[in-house]
């Protein structure tokens, strides 16, 4: 991983990473490369630095299995929540093999991607989940022209998308915190049924 510092840090600091693939509060969830890192700084005093900073992070990787590189980005772990959340505006670089991310915190950084087009829907997933509204959950190991249906408690359709490409995703807008239940038919065959949890 290399740092590059945007200039919001004024006073000596160094950094350590750890490699958390077996770090406690690590969590396995479809679509990680197999790389989890624990990163923190740390001032010359020897203290953990906990101030206010802007971060350019971007962390090399060099295999991703059946997993698309061009959706992968970086999020980082909510120990509070224990939800992964998205890093906003993180982008991958296939030709050069590095993710990109603006961090303001430093936590648990893993980067998560979506798989290319399944034989069949029977191990669809989506991701992440639970989800904060004004994010996006990413639909994966879908078949192609498969259809995704997304239903409320009362069993009411609120999303209805129909697979044309192997990145199938939901935006989270004007839609109430909760339990909501997906649906993966169609396409070459096979369903799965799941939950998704939204909140705040």
């Amino acid at each position: 991983i290399n740092l590059i510092e945007t200039g919001s840090i004024t006073e000596g600091f160094y950094v350590t990473i750890k490699d958390a693939k077996n770090y406690s509060t690590f969590t396995t969830r479809s679509g990680n490369i197999g790389l989890c890192i624990d990163v923190k700084l740390i001032k010359t005093s020897g203290a953990e630095f906990h101030g206010s900073f802007t971060i350019l992070v971007s962390v090399p990787y060099n295999n991703t299995g059946n997993i698309n590189e061009e959706t992968l980005r970086l999020y980082t772990f909510n120990e509070q929540t224990r939800i992964w959340e998205e890093v906003p505006n993180s982008w991958a670089n296939p030709a050069n093999k590095i993710i990109y991310g603006t961090l303001t915190h430093l936590t648990l950084i893993a980067p998560f991607g979506t798989t290319t087009f399944a034989q069949t829907n029977n191990n669809a997933y989506c991701y992440p989940n639970l989800c904060k509204k004004g994010s996006t959950i990413y639909f994966t190991n879908v078949s192609n022209t498969a259809i995704i249906k997304i239903y409320n408690i009362a069993g009411e359709l609120v999303k209805d998308i129909e697979v044309d490409e192997s990145i199938e995703k939901w935006d989270i807008e004007n839609i109430a915190s909760g339990v909501y239940i997906y649906t993966v038919t169609g396409g070459c065959g096979g369903k799965k049924i799941g939950k998704i949890g939204i909140v705040k």
